[in-house]
Parts: structure tokens; sequence; C-alpha cells
């Protein structure tokens, strides 16, 4: 018979084949594993969420009666479900008779339960025999419904988008019941037969439980390979609901010997159990033991070459390590060192460097007589004629000693430098003692970029809004259709930096009603106050009248463009509303763009 003989025979012959051995023949390769905790999980009932936008009022659901329906999908059957609302005096009661229609038709006993602002759909897990199932999908509005669309957003809120669906879970058992359906994992892959000479099966097994009631050993089943390899099954609940079908009996279990992966149905209430169990390791290598001193003279038969000697042509460079001290070591004159890192193992490198050093960008330094530099003590350093300055503000300082011979460079936070300020006195840490009286200081700080011309002796201003671009390109704004006198409101429009904001609008003819537009005035894009414009009446009587602004236009349709101040707010909004609501509505096509003049 050929190796390919069949699935079964397949799996009989891989698993059988002896686990790889040492080259040079050790015989030290079997480890017995003893007192093994093996924690049981089982799976929880997955679960649907309700979005937060459907009705929060009972006596909306109430007012619906049975007259609409959803369908979903409930361990991998379909159902229409009917609810009828008839009498409920509370969201607790619609959930409940959500609840009741869900049972009717799957004959289970799954929940539904109203949680603050959403609904909770729970299903009941089932692990018999071959309609085994634990899912759950989200909500749709089934073909043969003519109410509402009830699985939608304005209700139940459970489409696709809002509906959130929690698969089963694999969780810690806790005691769960017999008949349960439980995964566990070996911590080693490989189980050998009783003698560790090769992969066992479930006729030939090292695997001894310690107790052996939860998973009895002679309840051993054969585990197929193809549930586990399938592409199907893209979920562990998958893989273990799709074994354990063949299980009919409590207590019955099956153990991927390869993997260490084992799935059954439980015999007890227990959590776990111990086991011992043989797998195959090397303990010693090379056919004997490694000795404490090894002499490398070669790397890939490429000698290694000593210091200050030609490197060779193909050369395999030993990786190179370091070390971190929170103290620096301190080094005799002819001692080895270990590289230093920082706390994040980037090479250490000394704070001082003799001559120039590639400084970072900076806009401001004593030396360019941006401000003076003076010394104040070893470590302190007084800035004069600058802006009060700021620990990021600082960049370096340089300094030169008094013949002028030497010079040396602190850059603020490297090489574990780091610079602050008060008052402008800069304070060094991490450096030691590096200043010295009579010493010469430059300084480097990050300011306010310059925009001085050396050559005309001033400074540049450049317009950054020249006459042809103060205004703002047209654009669509709110299409209006108000139905009756209660002003609808159009977007928050952003009028920072414009004086005028320029309203046009197409216009198509009421019957009976005129259009009335207001202009609302915002402190903030999401302000809860609006201000209204207003008019002012001419004086009488000594008496100025100020009065809520309502433009009014005719009922006929109009192509029209209309100019509003924006009066130095930031934000601006436009409303309509009909006059009366005794006519047909117009619809109010609008643009706006924004102007300074």
């Amino acid at each position: 018979m050929g190796l390919l003989d069949g699935v079964n025979r397949q799996e009989a012959v891989s698993d059988r084949i002896p686990m790889p051995v040492d080259i040079v023949a050790d015989t030290a390769y079997v480890n017995s594993i003893t007192g093994e905790t093996v924690q049981l999980y089982y799976f929880s009932n997955a679960l649907l969420t309700g979005g937060t936008s459907g009705s929060a009022t009972y006596t909306e659901y109430v007012a619906l009666t049975s007259t609409t329906k959803f369908e979903l999908d409930i361990n991998g059957k379909t159902y229409v479900v009917n609810p009828d609302f008839t009498g409920d005096v509370s969201m607790a009661n619609v959930a409940a008779s959500i609840q009741t229609a869900i049972r009717a038709v799957t004959s289970s006993t799954e929940t539904c339960t109203w949680s603050t602002d959403h609904f909770i759909f729970t299903v009941v897990k089932d692990e018999s025999g071959e309609g085994m199932g634990n899912s759950i999908s989200v909500l749709r509005n089934t073909g043969s419904n003519t109410g509402v669309n009830l699985a939608g957003a304005s209700w139940l809120d459970g489409l696709y988008g809002t509906g959130v669906v929690t698969p089963a879970t694999l969780t810690t058992d806790a005691g769960q019941a017999a008949g349960t359906i439980v995964m566990f994992k070996l911590a080693y892959s490989g189980i050998c037969d009783a003698l560790g000479a090769m992969i066992g099966n479930e006729s030939a097994s090292s695997l001894a439980w310690t107790t052996g009631t939860v998973l009895p050993a002679k309840y051993i089943q054969h585990l197929p390979k193809w549930p586990i390899e399938s592409s199907e099954n893209k979920e562990l609940v998958d893989i273990a609901y799709e074994v354990a079908r063949s299980f009919t009996t409590n207590g019955e279990w099956g153990l991927d010997f390869r993997s260490g992966l084992g799935i059954g149905r439980k015999a007890t209430t227990g959590t776990s159990d111990t086991a011992a169990y043989k797998i195959q390791t090397q303990t010693t290598g090379g056919g004997g033991s490694v000795t404490a001193s090894q002499d490398i003279q070669s790397i890939k038969s490429v000698d290694l070459v000593a210091d200050n000697a030609a490197s060779p042509a193909t050369d395999y460079p030993l990786p190179v390590g370091g070390q971190y001290n929170s103290t620096s070591p301190t080094y005799l004159d002819g001692d080895r060192s270990i590289l230093q890192t920082n706390s994040s193992g980037a090479l250490k490198v000394d704070a001082t460097f003799d001559g120039e050093l590639s400084i970072p960008p900076y806009t401001h330094s004593s030396a360019r007589g941006d401000f003076t530099a003076a010394y104040t003590s070893n470590v302190t350093i007084t800035i004069t004629g600058a802006d009060t300055l700021t620990n990021d503000q600082l960049v370096f300082i340089k300094l030169t000693d008094t013949a002028g011979t030497s010079s040396s460079v602190y850059v603020n936070g490297q090489d574990g430098v780091t610079m602050s300020t008060s008052a402008n006195v800069i304070t060094i840490t991490g450096a030691g003692t590096p200043f010295t009286s009579g010493d010469t200081y430059d300084v480097g700080v990050n300011l306010q970029d310059k925009a001085y011309d050396a050559d005309l002796d001033v400074n540049k201003n450049v317009v950054q809004n020249p006459e042809w671009a103060r205004n703002t390109s047209p654009e669509a704004y709110t299409v209006f259709a108000p139905d009756d006198a209660t002003y609808d409101e159009g977007a928050v429009i952003s009028t920072a930096g414009y004086n005028y904001l320029n309203l046009a609008y197409s216009k198509s003819a009421s019957d009976a009603d005129d259009t009335n537009i207001k202009v609302i005035y915002l402190m903030t894009a999401d302000s809860a106050v609006d201000f209204q414009e207003t008019s002012i009446s001419a004086p009488a009587g000594g008496v100025t009248t100020i009065d809520d602004n309502i433009y009014t236009r005719d009922k006929a349709a109009l192509v029209e463009i209309v100019t509003f101040p924006t009066k130095g707010f930031p934000f601006m909004r436009i409303d309509m509303a009909k006059t009366a609501d005794t006519g047909t509505d117009s619809t109010i096509t609008t643009y706006v763009n924004k102007s300074y003049l």
C-alpha cells in the first residue's frame, strides 16, 4: 500500500516517523515530563451588541405591535423573528418581547437584554450532535418585512457596520458542566509512545493523567488532522466543534500528538488535571559534552586576524556588543575595556570633543552677537540680553580655553548631558565641572527665526495674503428644504480673517410661502449659544429699537447673491424657514465664499 492510500493511513505513517536525533548518535534525548498541570478551556457564548443610535423609548416599540420583522443567523441557521411589543411598559419589556420571539423560532433559550442605550443578543451554544454551533450574525431586514426596518439604526441598530459580533471566546474552565466541549495544550509538542521511541497515537501513548476523571484515558479517540489544517476552520471554536462532533459520550477526547493540542467532552465538572508524558529532546550535543574553554581559530574556515594586520579578502567579523553601567567604570592605563552603552543600548561617547563638532540646528547664539554668555560657576553660564529662555530652547555650549588652543562642545540631550535654565542662568549636568573663569563661551539656542537682511539692514516682511488671494473660491453649502416655520440650520462656516460672507442661492418656487433667512454668529464651531444678527431702527422719541433681523424672500423662483458682514466673529451659520406653512415647499441650493475687502 502506498503512503497516500487514504487520509488516515497518511496520518498513521507520518506520526510514526521517529523524531530527529543527534547525528552523532546521542542516546540521551528522551525526556520524561511529570507533574504538569494541564488547564482546560471552554468556549463562552457568542453575542451581538447593538449600536447606540436606536430608539430608547418603549412607547415607540409598543406602537409597532407585531407589524415588523428582522432576520439573523444563530449557530449557523437563519431565523426570521417577529416580536410583539403589545403591552410593554419599559425597554426591559421590549427586550423580553424580542427574546420571546427569538426563542419561539429557535426552540432554545437565547437572551436579549437592554443595557442603558443598546440591545445585547446572546446565543446558547449547541454542543450536541451534528448541529453544533456557537455563533451569531448581525441583524438583517428580511425581504418579507412590510413594516419599519426593525434591524436598522432607528430601532435595534444591529445592522452590519454598527452591530458588533463577539465570537465564542476560549475561556478558563471554572467548573463547567459535564459534556462541555473543552480544549487544552500540553507544554511540549511531539508526545511519544510509552517507550519514547517515536510519536505516539491514541493506541500507543506515554500520556498519563494523575486523576483521569475529567478526560479518562480509556475514552481517548482518534483526533483527525484535517479539521486543524482546513482553511475553512478559521477559529479555534470551529476546529473544536468539528472534531467533537464524533464524540458522543461525555469523557471522550482526542490528542494531536505532534502539537500537544487536545479536544474533548468533559466527563465531570473538573477544570484541570496533572499530566506525565515523554518527549524527545537533545540533552547533550555533538556526541559528548562541550568543554568549558574553546580555542576559536577560524570562522567558516577563514582564520581570525590579529589586530593591525591585513584583512582577508573574505571575512566574517564577530558581532560586537557593549555593556550598560549606571555609573561609568574607571579604567587604569593599559586596561582592556568593554564598549559602554546608555540605558537604551546606544553607544556612549565622551561628551567633549577637541575642535569643531557638528552641532544641531540653532537660530541664535552669543557668538553671533544675539546676546552675551558669561561664566557664573563651574557648572553655570549666565545669559544677558535675551528673552527668558526655556529648557527645550537650549542647544549647545561651546567653551574655548583662555589660550584659545582648545575647545569643547556640549550638546543638550546627547551623551548624558542635559541643560536647564532658570532666570536665564543655564546649568549643565552630566559633564562634570567643565567651566572655568576666563574661558570664552558660545551658547546656541532656538528662538524665533530671524528675518534680518544684513545688506539692507532691515527685517524682511512678506505679504502672505496678497490682493488677488483675499477671496475664497465659491463652494457648495447646505441645500435647504424648509417645510414649516421652524428654522433649518445650515453648516457652520469658518470666517476668521475675513470681513464678508457671500451667500449665493437658487430657489425653487412655492405656491404660497415666502422664505425667511437669518444669520447666526458663533464664538466656536460647536458653540451652544447662537448670536442672531440684529437691525437698528431710526430713533423715535429718543429711543432706538434693536430687533432680530430676518431677511424675507418672495415665494417665486429666485437666483440671487447677498453679502453679510462677519462682524469679526470666527464662525457663522445661515438658517432658513418658511414664513408660514400654507403652501408647497421650496428647495434652496446654496453656495458661499468669503472675502476680505
